[in-house]
C-alpha cells in the first residue's frame, strides 16, 4: 500500500510541476524545443520544464523591463555582476546540432562603445585562453561567436546596432543541417557565415549572463552595462516566422486602418486605429493638421474635417525621444467656393452657371440638367446638388 502511494503522488507531482511551468510561458514563446527559459522575473529560475537555474554574482539587480514592468529584468552595472548557470546536458549543443539563442539586452550607452561586453558567453575550456564555444557581446555592433572545435578557430558574424532603438533582440541560429550560423536583430534577418560540420566544441564550463572569463582564469571578464532579459535556448532551428514572432508580440507593427482619405467633406469626422491591440506599453499620437478638433485616447484618434491642407498622424510607441513610430499622411485638396451666377436679364432663355467647382464635380439641378448650367424657361426657385470627386 506504501508504494502505491508513493508512486500516485509522484505522478500528481510531474502533471502539476509540467503545468506550472507552461503556464509561464507567453504564447509567442516557442516550446518545442525550448530547453532554457530565463525571465528574469526577480530571479535567475529556468522557467523551462528543465529547472536549469542561474546563480546571482556581484550587484546584480532587479529592474524594470521594455515595457516597464517592474522587477522584470536584470541589471548589471558593468563592475562584477553576472548570471552563472551550470553546464546541464540541455544546453550542451554539439557540432552536429542545431540549436537557437535568443536574448533582449539594453546596452548602457555610457559604456565606451569600443568595449567588449559580454551577454551571453560559453567559454571553451580545456581547449585553452581567448576562445568562446557560444559568445554574443557587444563591441561597436552586435556580435557572436562560434567555435567548432579544439582547433581554436573562431567564426563570427554580427549585427549592427541602433542605440535609438535601445531595448535589442538578439537571435542567433544554427542550421547543423546546411552548416549556416545566421544572425538576426529585432525578429530581421541579417547575415550568416559557414562553419564546419566537423570537430568538438563540447565543454562542462558554465553559461554566464553580463559577464565573461578564461580557463584557467576565472576572474570575472568582460563585463556587460545593461540590462537583460528573457534569454531563451532551443534545441533546434527557430523559423523566420517564430523569430518575428517573439519580437512581433511585444513590439508588434503599428498601422492605420479605418482611414480613407479619398472621400472626405467638410464636417466629416475622420477616424483612425491602431492595429496593435496588446496595449502593453504605451502610444503617443502627433498630429499636424490644419485643423483642431482633434481627440485621442490609446489605440484612436478622431479629428472633424474643416479645410483642405496637409494631413499627418504620427503614432509613437512608449517615447517620443527614441520613436518607434509609424505615420499616416496625406493632402486634402481645398473644398472650392461654389456658387451660382444669375441670369443678366432674368428672362426666359437665359442660363443659371456654377463657378467654383473643380474638374470631376457632378450637377444635378432640379430642372434635370447635368450640366453645370441649366436654361431658365420659367419663374420659380432653381436649385442645384453639387458632387465632389469624393461624394461630398
Amino acid at each position: 500500500m506504501p508504494t502505491i502511494l508513493k508512486t500516485i503522488l509522484f505522478f500528481v507531482f510531474v502533471f502539476v510541476s509540467f503545468f506550472s511551468n507552461g503556464q509561464t510561458l507567453p504564447p509567442n514563446v516557442p516550446s518545442n524545443g525550448l530547453v532554457a527559459w530565463y525571465p528574469f522575473n526577480g530571479n535567475a529560475n529556468d522557467e523551462s520544464t528543465f529547472n536549469n537555474d542561474g546563480a546571482l554574482f556581484g550587484n546584480v539587480s532587479s529592474t524594470t523591463d521594455r515595457f516597464g514592468n517592474p522587477n522584470s529584468a536584470f541589471y548589471f552595472d558593468g563592475n562584477g555582476d553576472f548570471i552563472e548557470v551550470q553546464d546541464p546536458h540541455q544546453l550542451q549543443f554539439g557540432t552536429n546540432e542545431s540549436f537557437t539563442i535568443n536574448v533582449w539586452a539594453l546596452i548602457d550607452t555610457t559604456q565606451p562603445f569600443n568595449a567588449n561586453q559580454k551577454i551571453v558567453q560559453k567559454y571553451a575550456c580545456p581547449y585553452g585562453a581567448g576562445d568562446d564555444i557560444f559568445g554574443i557581446y557587444f563591441q561597436d555592433t552586435i556580435k557572436f561567436n562560434y567555435r567548432s572545435s579544439a582547433s581554436g578557430t573562431y567564426y563570427r558574424t554580427g549585427a549592427p546596432f541602433n542605440p535609438c532603438s535601445q531595448w535589442q533582440m538578439i537571435t542567433y541560429v544554427k542550421d547543423a543541417q546546411n552548416d549556416i550560423l545566421k544572425s538576426y536583430l529585432n525578429g530581421v534577418y541579417q547575415n550568416q557565415i559557414n562553419i564546419p560540420s566537423t570537430g568538438n566544441n563540447s565543454s562542462s564550463v558554465p553559461y554566464r549572463f553580463g559577464a565573461g572569463r578564461f580557463c584557467s582564469n576565472q576572474s570575472i571578464l568582460y563585463e556587460f552595462k545593461g540590462k537583460i532579459d528573457d534569454v531563451g535556448f532551443w534545441d533546434r532551428e527557430l523559423t523566420t516566422t517564430e523569430i518575428q514572432n517573439l519580437f512581433d508580440i511585444n513590439f508588434s507593427g503599428i498601422s492605420f486602418f479605418g482611414l480613407d482619405s479619398n472621400n472626405l467633406c467638410l464636417g466629416d469626422i475622420l477616424t483612425g486605429y491602431s492595429s496593435d491591440t496588446n496595449n502593453v506599453f504605451s502610444k503617443t499620437w502627433v498630429v499636424n493638421t490644419p485643423d483642431t478638433s482633434f481627440t485621442q485616447n490609446h489605440d484612436t484618434f478622431q479629428i472633424q474635417i474643416q479645410s483642405g491642407g496637409y494631413y499627418e498622424f504620427k503614432l509613437y510607441r512608449n517615447s517620443t525621444i527614441c520613436p518607434d513610430s509609424v505615420t499616416y499622411s496625406f493632402t486634402l485638396d481645398s473644398f472650392p467656393d461654389i456658387s451660382i451666377v444669375p441670369p443678366v436679364t432674368n428672362s426666359c432663355g437665359d442660363s443659371l452657371y456654377v463657378i467654383g467647382a473643380d474638374s470631376g464635380f457632378t450637377y444635378l439641378w432640379n430642372t434635370s440638367s447635368t450640366d453645370s448650367f441649366t436654361l431658365v424657361n420659367d419663374t420659380g426657385l432653381y436649385t442645384v446638388q453639387v458632387t465632389s470627386p469624393a461624394n461630398c
